[in-house]
């Protein structure tokens, strides 16, 4: 069995809440949202709901090219992403986000760059 070790150098987001404290791989990450105060995290395992700023948690996505922010409240794992349109998002783990005509443009189109669309 195969054991992943969190290190200083891995790519993580530091959860912290009332009573836990983990640190969630990027690599597992599909959404992060932010509704009525909490942010969550949705990974291909877990939900993680968190107190934690949805500012806090997006700086440790800097420079990360398969993260992108619709808008400040939603920001999507490219790598998950498996079809849009029509303003919806359809992500691997069969759940959809509808992010409006104006931020559905501006994804798509960042989308098509990181799958290597160029036309």
């Amino acid at each position: 069995m195969a054991v992943d070790i969190i290190g200083k150098d891995k790519d993580i987001i530091p959860v912290v809440t009332r009573r836990a404290s983990s640190a969630v791989q990027l690599s597992e990450v599909v959404l992060i949202e932010k509704s009525e105060g909490v942010v969550t995290i949705e990974t291909v395992k877990e939900r993680i709901v968190t107190r934690q700023s949805m500012k806090e948690i997006v700086k440790e996505l800097d420079g990360k090219d398969n993260f992108y922010a619709c808008h400040s409240y939603l920001v999507i794992n490219f790598d998950y992403v498996r079809s849009m349109e029509n303003g919806y998002i359809f992500f691997a783990c069969r759940k959809a986000e509808y992010v409006g005509e104006k931020n559905f443009a501006k994804a798509r189109k960042k989308y098509n760059e990181y799958i290597g669309y160029n036309g």
